[in-house]
């Protein structure tokens, strides 16, 4: 940026460039020196913390910008939800503010709902809060790190001041006194959060497949008809609906339902559904089938039973639908007698409707 500024008929102008530097480790660096002409800059030295560090470093201080991080769990299962939550808290104007996501190789990390705005106090400070929620889903067990979310930023820069000169043509101020967050009075700002690390938990030893770790588990079931009144041949549609709070849908894997001999089965393709929510993912899996009697009587459909690990008790449960007795009835029989009688009767019925044409011809003869 360049500006002009004039005190007391004394003009000095100023040419600037602003460039935002991050560290890409810690330790001791150093920022070389810039030469222009026969003039060249001091070299400056940095000491580079970690986030951990630098965060616990004038713990007091009021800082512009903070960012907060934390989680519901430390020592979640594999493929567990961890609900992952940042704020971001700010008593400074930013412009141009952006943000990077909490990100790992290690997991699966979803948005939860829309951000939710308020105030707060920080050691006395009035402060602006963004508030973003996070769904993680730990795809290994052992220890993983998130890493913590940076902001960058554009603030006013209280420092630097500059006088309002008109134009002797126009009248119009080249500079407005106050400044605003597009004018190059301003500074960049950064913050970041601290990393979070979890100490997943493997899949516990003896649980069977398919691993469901997640907070609720319910089954349910819907009919096409009733149950007592089914006919050979005639199909009927099964509807059943996995619902289970604290996963993803892709974690809910295809499943088979055990079926009599007696029966059918021609299944759909299952219908899958993520809700997320302030307090996590739930997901739905709807699977339907056709089944279709093919032996009249009693048929004995057994109960459906599926295991599931609960993240609140830690401990395996068990979510069951009943089991069914379905009254299939025989197909209608066709009376052979009573088809030769309809036969005959319907043939009779066409020899009486031509009977009076005959009749009517017998008369007119007569006539004549």
């Amino acid at each position: 940026s360049s500006r002009m500024t004039i005190i007391n008929g004394q003009t000095d102008s100023t040419r600037e460039w602003q460039i935002t530097l991050i560290p890409k480790h810690t330790g001791k660096l150093t920022i070389p020196p810039i030469s222009c002409g026969n003039l060249t800059s001091a070299a400056i030295p940095l000491q580079v913390l970690t986030a951990n560090q630098a965060g616990s470093n004038n713990a007091d201080e009021i800082k512009p910008i903070l960012i907060e991080t934390e989680i519901d769990k430390q020592n979640p299962y594999v493929q567990g939800q961890v609900i992952y939550t940042m704020r971001i808290l700010s008593h400074v104007p930013l412009q141009q503010a952006k943000f990077t996501e909490p990100a790992t190789d290690d997991a699966i990390i979803t948005q939860l709902g829309e951000d939710k705005l308020y105030n707060t106090y920080r050691a006395g400070q009035r402060y602006q809060v963004t508030e973003r929620r996070y769904a993680v889903f730990p795809q290994r067990s052992g220890k993983i790190t998130i890493s913590a979310p940076v902001l960058t930023a554009m603030t006013k820069d209280p420092s630097k001041r500059r006088m309002v000169m008109q134009d002797p043509f126009f009248g119009m101020p080249f500079g407005d006194p106050f400044g605003d967050l597009s004018n190059p009075f301003t500074r960049p700002i950064q913050a970041r959060g601290r990393d979070v690390t979890l100490n997943v938990n493997p899949q516990p030893t003896g649980t069977p497949l398919p691993w469901l770790p997640a907070e609720d588990v319910q089954l349910t079931e819907t009919w096409s008809q009733d149950l007592s009144n089914l006919k050979i041949g005639e199909p009927i549609t099964r509807t059943i609906t996995l619902t289970a709070k604290g996963l993803s849908a892709a974690q809910i894997p295809e499943l088979t339902f055990p079926t009599p001999a007696e029966l059918k089965v021609y299944p759909d393709k299952a219908q899958s559904d993520n809700q997320t929510k302030a307090n996590g993912v739930t997901a739905t899996k709807i699977f339907k089938q056709a089944l279709v009697p093919t032996h009249s009587g009693n048929v004995n459909l057994p109960e459906i039973q599926l295991n599931w690990w609960n993240t609140q008790t830690n401990k395996l449960q068990t979510v069951t639908l009943p089991a069914h007795i379905l009254t299939v009835l025989p197909a209608p029989i066709v009376n052979s007698d009573n088809a030769n009688n309809n036969t005959a009767n319907t043939a009779n019925q066409t020899t009486n409707t031509n009977q009076p044409v005959s009749n009517d011809k017998n008369n007119e003869t007569n006539i004549n």
